[in-house]
């Protein structure tokens, strides 16, 4: 276990850190109690007072703000004009971070809260860096919560394949508790169902559908990898419904979710 980061002064007297949730070069994600309001919130604490930490910090209030999306941290409090810059943001209770195997029901909630940030950033020109383990928090029901804004930026060419590739990849270890076999990231004729079968749990029920949409996005050829509505579809939402997920996520996108979980979808 990670040890845990001293807080910032100026918040050791309000907070007390419970885990290390993300660690990056740059800036560690605790899990931490308010004190005043006995919940848990995240702090992303920097290593340093460095310029490239602070911008990181600023890039990451900036994208929390503009992007809304259910997976994306509500900012709380916010110091980047501190010693050490931080940024509180909310926690979904009881997210931790990605670690399979994890039930079907669990894995399908994921691939439709990821793909639908996807969606939503692919529609803004955005590039997320890194949607893994180490940056994806996820709920028992399997609501998810994406770290790592503070890396966010403008999307270059085959950020888009990159982006799905990751959420397949996440799924599958999600699904299997096993890393992605190497001969499906070289070989474009490698079946990652086929992989998928054979790691999975015995006592799992694989959902067919499920397994087809990780299949598709954790494809060796970027040119293969399908657009997430089209996913998303095949998963139950309508183009229709997609649209206003990302206008308003309390009301759509966690609907959207609740009925898939009672079987209504």
């Amino acid at each position: 276990m990670s040890a845990i980061p001293r807080l910032p002064d100026c918040l050791a007297s309000r907070y007390t850190a419970r885990e290390v949730l993300v660690a990056s070069h740059h800036a560690d994600v605790l899990r931490v109690t308010d004190l005043a309001e006995t919940r848990d919130v995240a702090v992303t604490h920097t290593h340093s007072d460095s310029p490239v930490a602070r911008d990181r910090i600023a890039h990451g209030i900036e994208h929390c703000s503009a992007l809304h999306h259910s997976t994306v941290p509500e900012i709380i409090e916010v110091g980047v004009g501190a010693k050490v810059p931080y940024l509180v943001s909310s926690l979904l209770p009881g997210a931790r971070r990605v670690s399979g195997p994890l039930a079907g029901r669990t894995v399908r909630a994921m691939a439709i809260d990821l793909l639908s940030l996807v969606h939503l950033l692919e529609h803004e020109r955005l590039e997320h860096p890194r949607l893994d383990a180490d940056h994806v928090l996820v709920t028992p029901d399997g609501a998810v919560q994406v770290r790592g804004w503070g890396g966010v930026t403008e999307a270059l060419p085959g950020a888009a394949a990159r982006m799905r590739f990751d959420v397949g990849r996440l799924l599958h270890g999600a699904l299997t508790g096993c890393e992605l076999p190497t001969e499906t990231l070289a070989d474009p004729h490698a079946s990652v169902a086929q992989a998928i079968e054979r790691h999975a749990p015995a006592a799992f029920a694989l959902d067919p559908i499920l397994v087809g949409v990780i299949d598709a996005l954790a494809q060796a050829d970027p040119d293969r990898r399908p657009e997430p509505v089209v996913l998303l579809e095949l998963l139950g939402l309508s183009a229709s419904s997609l649209g206003g997920i990302g206008d308003d996520p309390d009301r759509s996108f966690r609907r959207m979710r609740h009925l898939f979980g009672l079987g209504i979808m």
